[in-house]
């Protein structure tokens, strides 16, 4: 009998802390703005347990007993973003659940808005239209740019009219207000927006907290974002054309990189100024900075979370000078068409080469053919030496036309391509770079 109530105690015990990891009753007696930044801490520093609850169902019994003793708006706002960022979007990513998602977002937008949440609307902004990005299907595609341009911008004008003091609340792992920011930033970077890229990344590295964007299990943190911001603004200034405020903000990004000692990051602003400095006429400043970028590249030490040469005005350029073709993050065209035919045969075999089952998988894809063959297209405008024309037919009737050659049509085709190189009297070779 004693060795049972012994073994009964030993099991009440370890399994104690799936009932004791929140004291009811102290969560009840905070304020709500205690509770608030309680939770939003808990959730921050318990981001994987929730994430991962099928291991750790007590996690889901703390979050039902935040639930009970929860009832202000703000805090109601954080608990539902928190399940939905937390819980939903793990099945979002995998390709469920995405208009359930959406559909939240939409929700808790709305009940901020009813109470004056300017942060939370703001936010629940952002992350739809990241959501609807990512979802492609959920909203047509020719009203995407018109719903994500309005989206974003009505987020960004309720959190420009705010003081920094007040979204000290919003970068913990539940909002990652520097996160949204950063990640539309670059969106519209891509798009061609720079004028709105330049205001949302201005506003992220004004909001960026030393502290609070730093979480410990996330991968990317306040020196990441910072360094990223400093240098997309600059990229935005630099593509139009204000060459002196995209050498301050480049400075300002390799002073902070250096700050922290990090050697690749403050390189990488170092190429940019040059790059800058180049555009300004001034090649003989742009030199040492150019130097210490190809430094570098040559060093390709891409262990790093380089997504900002990638993102941001990119190491590639410097790449592409130093013919170190296979590590240009991607094709730049002006760069392309810059160099000698040796070099773009090189560029062509590389870049193919690297995306074959891409083109070869598009035949069934019509849209995303489009969108590959853009880049084919300018190779073949650009490329006006025989031997590129040739490896740019070769590809296409390789990789394309020779899957069916089961019409006169393609068969025609088929062999205009491969005797097109007997024609020009080109033979093997191998291309030299310079």
């Amino acid at each position: 009998m004693l060795v049972r109530r012994s073994i009964l105690l030993l099991l009440c015990l370890s399994f104690s802390p799936l009932f004791a990891q929140f004291d009811r009753a102290k969560l009840r007696r905070m304020t709500p703005n205690e509770r608030f930044s309680f939770l939003s801490e808990y959730f921050t520093s318990h981001w994987w347990e929730f994430y991962d609850s099928a291991l750790k169902p007590d996690r889901l019994a703390d979050y039902r007993i935040m639930q009970s003793v929860t009832h202000d708006p703000q805090t109601i706002c954080l608990l539902r973003v928190f399940w939905c960022r937390n819980q939903q979007f793990g099945d979002f990513y995998r390709g469920r659940q995405r208009k359930a998602v959406i559909d939240t977002l939409v929700s808790i937008r709305t009940c901020a808005h009813t109470h004056g949440l300017k942060p939370e609307e703001a936010i629940c902004w952002f992350a739809w239209c990241k959501a609807i990005l990512e979802a492609p299907g959920i909203v047509r595609a020719q009203l995407m740019p018109k719903l994500t341009m309005e989206g974003t911008l009505y987020g960004l004008r309720l959190l420009q009219k705010l003081p920094t003091p007040n979204i000290n609340h919003y970068h913990r792992a539940t909002y990652d207000i520097t996160h949204h920011l950063w990640w539309l930033a670059i969106h519209f970077f891509r798009n061609g927006e720079y004028a709105l890229a330049i205001q949302l990344a201005t506003l992220g590295d004004k909001f960026a907290d030393p502290e609070k964007d730093t979480m410990k299990g996330h991968p990317f943190g306040y020196r990441f974002y910072k360094w990223q911001l400093l240098n997309l603004v600059g990229s935005c200034h630099l593509r139009l054309g204000r060459y002196d405020q995209a050498i301050g903000c480049f400075r300002r990004a390799a002073l902070f990189a250096q700050s922290g000692h990090d050697q690749l990051r403050r390189d990488v602003s170092y190429g940019n100024m040059g790059i800058a400095l180049d555009k300004l006429g001034q090649p003989d400043a742009a030199r040492k900075y150019m130097e210490k970028a190809r430094a570098a590249a040559r060093e390709g030490k891409d262990e790093h979370p380089e997504q900002a040469a990638r993102d941001a005005g990119p190491l590639s350029d410097i790449h592409f000078q130093l013919a170190n073709y296979d590590k240009a993050y991607q094709f730049n065209p002006s760069t392309f068409k810059s160099l000698s035919p040796d070099n773009q045969f090189t560029i062509i075999n590389q870049y193919l080469s690297r995306h074959w089952q891409e083109f070869y998988d598009s035949i069934q894809q019509p849209s995303r053919q489009a969108a590959l063959f853009s880049v084919y297209r300018f190779m073949r405008s650009q490329a006006t030496a025989p031997q590129n024309n040739c490896l740019l037919r070769v590809f296409s009737c390789r990789n394309q036309q020779s899957l069916d050659v089961s019409t006169n049509q393609k068969k025609a085709a088929v062999i205009d391509s491969l005797t097109y190189a007997h024609g020009h009297n080109l033979k093997p070779r191998k291309a030299s770079v310079h």
